[in-house]
């Protein structure tokens, strides 16, 4: 009976193992479009979907690449040459990067929702995930306690 007890529980604990590992691989695949659909993926769509933003900066990047920073309360923007979506930057707890995951949460709960493929810095402080294809990087910084301080959203399609 025990052995009977026992291959059971090791069946569903695969189970479990095997749902779980498939849902943070599709939320994995789909955090790339989910973004960009949500917060806008150029310029234009930026506005469209976020209104007009409080301030607007142009700078120089690497290689006197042109880029434009689009502020919001509780997030901003960057945009290669001013029109495409590059970074995005989450600091307010309201606004979700996807659903579940924002700041003010612990960092287990993003590596529930996201699974256990990142990197982590040797401090701690910074988890690293990225995806290629499609190809994007997400960075959540977590405070002593570990929760999630702020997020940076990276789209590296441009840089194919």
């Amino acid at each position: 009976m025990k052995k009977k007890n026992v291959f059971l529980l090791v069946v569903l604990v695969m189970i479990f193992s095997v749902g779980f590992a498939q849902e943070s691989k599709n939320i994995q695949d789909s955090l790339l479009s989910e973004v960009l659909s949500k917060f806008g993926s150029d310029y234009t769509e930026i506005l469209q979907k976020n209104g007009k933003p409080i301030k607007e900066e142009e700078y120089l990047g690497p290689f006197d690449m042109k880029y434009k920073k689009v502020i919001y309360p509780g997030f901003q923007i960057d945009l290669e040459n001013g029109k495409q979506f590059v970074t995005l930057e989450l600091f307010d707890p309201k606004l979700e990067l996807v659903s579940g995951i924002s700041t003010g949460i612990h960092i287990n709960n993003v590596i529930k929702k996201l699974g256990i493929n990142y990197s982590k810095s040797d401090n701690d402080t910074k988890y690293t995930y990225r995806k290629w294809p499609p190809f994007y990087r997400v960075i959540f910084y977590v405070d002593s306690n570990n929760k999630v301080i702020e997020i940076e959203f990276y789209n590296d399609t441009g840089l194919l």
